[in-house]
């Protein structure tokens, strides 16, 4: 929303504040599939972690960046 008012001019909040909210909101949501993983199996595996974020993300942009 704050890119749709910043492209009619109405300048609410300085322009890089999307990308810092996009990481902030990324770092809570990572941190908390890792601490529901650790909750459910006592440990967690980070490279399951990164192998299951990009069997999600990479079938879509293949298809996408053809």
């Amino acid at each position: 929303m704050l890119v749709v008012l910043s492209h009619a001019g109405l300048t609410v909040v300085p322009g890089g504040s999307g990308v810092t909210i996009f990481f902030v909101i990324s770092g809570f949501i990572i941190t908390h599939l890792l601490l529901r993983e650790l909750e459910k199996t006592n440990s967690f595996d980070i490279r399951g972690f990164y192998l299951r974020r990009a069997l999600k993300i990479f079938p879509p942009l293949l298809v996408i960046a053809r």
